[in-house]
């Protein structure tokens, strides 16, 4: 999974005690997710930076970083996520 730690770390417990990983990691490869290898470098430090700005963990200031560049929305219930994303001028879904 990269740098980048997943926060359902139950989930992939809970897969690996029942021997489904592989299933799942399968599946996540049917999804129209884009990767972009050759942005980590030009990514790193900005997300770093947000990171320690907003006191955000690696994800969570990697979710940041990604609505800055791509100019989306961010949707979270998380608290310190939704200060961040205000104080950057990021948009937030609302529930």
């Amino acid at each position: 999974m990269g740098w980048f730690k997943s926060r359902s770390d139950d989930f992939f417990s809970i897969t690996h005690k029942e021997g489904k990983e592989l299933y799942y990691f399968n599946q996540l490869g049917l999804l129209p997710i884009d990767t972009y290898i050759e942005s980590h470098g030009k990514t790193s430090r900005t997300t770093l930076d947000l990171g320690v700005q907003y006191n955000l963990s690696i994800y969570d200031a990697a979710y940041l970083e990604l609505a800055l560049r791509k100019g989306g929305l961010i949707a979270t219930n998380d608290g310190q996520l939704i200060s961040a994303a205000k104080a950057a001028g990021i948009a937030l879904l609302a529930r």
